[in-house]
C-alpha cells in the first residue's frame, strides 16, 4: 500500500494525538454525523466513512446499518475505532481516503466528515465520488478553511445541497 509522503504525516499527527481526540472533538463531530443520520434513513445501508478516526459516530449508525468501512490514516485511531466497532459489522482500512481501495458503487451512503482539507485534489475527490454509484454522499468541508462560496459553486456544480453542521458545510447529493 503506498501513501504520498504528505498523507504519512497526517495519519502521524492524528496517530499523536488519538489519546486526547475524543475528548477535544466528541461534541462536534458527533453533530455533524448527527446531521447526517438526519437526513435520510440508513437502516439496511452499507455505509463509507473516508477518514474514520476513533469511530465517534458508531453509537449513530451502527445499530441500524448493514455494514460499515471505515478508512483512515492513523493506526492508533484504526484500533480505537476496532475497539468500538466489536459488536458491529465493521471493516477498517489503513489507507489513504482521498484515494479509497474499495468499489464504491456497491455503497449506500459515503461520508466523508472533516477530512477533506487535508486532501491535495478536492474537487477530483467529489467529481469521482459523484460518479462511482455511491447513493448518498455526504462530505463536510471546514467553515475556516472554504468559505461558503466555495460550497455553493461545488454544490451547484454537482448538483448538491448543503448546509451548517457545527463548524462545518455539510455537502449532501443524492442519487435517488
Amino acid at each position: 500500500m503506498s501513501r504520498a509522503s504528505g498523507n504519512r504525516d497526517i495519519g502521524e499527527l492524528y496517530d499523536y494525538s488519538v489519546d486526547a481526540y475524543d475528548k477535544l472533538y466528541y461534541s462536534e463531530q458527533n453533530e455533524k454525523y448527527k446531521s447526517i443520520k438526519d437526513s435520510i434513513d440508513v437502516v439496511g445501508y452499507n455505509l463509507i466513512d473516508l477518514g474514520v478516526g476513533t469511530g465517534l459516530y458508531f453509537e449513530n449508525f451502527l445499530c441500524e446499518s448493514i455494514y460499515l468501512i471505515g478508512i483512515d490514516l492513523s493506526i492508533k485511531s484504526l484500533y480505537k475505532a476496532y475497539n468500538r466497532g466489536l459488536n458491529y459489522y465493521v471493516d477498517l482500512i489503513y489507507s489513504d481516503a482521498e484515494s479509497p481501495p474499495v468499489r464504491l458503487n456497491s455503497i449506500d451512503v459515503l461520508m466523508s466528515v472533516t477530512t477533506v482539507h487535508h486532501f491535495k485534489d478536492i474537487e477530483l475527490f467529489v467529481s469521482r465520488t459523484m460518479d462511482s454509484g455511491v447513493k448518498y454522499v455526504f462530505i463536510s468541508f471546514l467553515e475556516k478553511v472554504f468559505s461558503e462560496d466555495y460550497i455553493r459553486a461545488l454544490a451547484n456544480r454537482f448538483g448538491c445541497s448543503y448546509w451548517k453542521a457545527a463548524n462545518d458545510y455539510m455537502l449532501y447529493c443524492s442519487k435517488i
